[in-house]
């Protein structure tokens, strides 16, 4: 696709926040969610989800490579009734779901990772290498 194509796809379908963290997203993938054979314009507000989930799984990894540059660690010491204990901070684990739900609506809209395409089950299967 040229510049002036992207340029009017961009205009046609604006970006929902005007946030240039979201614009990021927003103008990476919108012509993969575009260009495939079912686009229904209603797929554009799952479109929306996947961008805010990206921008959040950013700043939860901001945040936790911050506090690992100053702490060293992704975990804390908690003092409770049960003692010491090591804890993660609740940010890794929340960071991890939006992963997962990064992923799920990737498959939704048809945004297929470079993991999913290039393994493909060979022909040999149960051959030795």
């Amino acid at each position: 696709m040229t510049k002036d194509e992207i340029k009017q796809l961009l205009n046609k379908y604006k970006s929902p926040v005007k946030r240039k963290e979201f614009k990021k997203y927003w103008t990476n993938f919108l012509q993969i969610i575009v260009d495939r054979d079912n686009f229904n314009e209603s797929h554009l507000k799952n479109f929306e989800v996947l961008c805010n989930l990206y921008v959040e799984y950013d700043r939860m990894t901001f945040f936790l490579n911050d506090y690992h540059d100053r702490e060293g660690t992704y975990s804390y010491i908690a003092e409770g009734r049960h003692g010491t204990q090591i804890k993660t901070h609740p940010e890794f684990t929340e960071r991890q779901k939006l992963l997962s739900e990064i992923r799920q609506y990737s498959r939704l809209l048809g945004i297929v990772l470079d993991k999913d395409t290039t393994m493909k089950p060979d022909d040999n299967e149960g051959e030795w290498k």
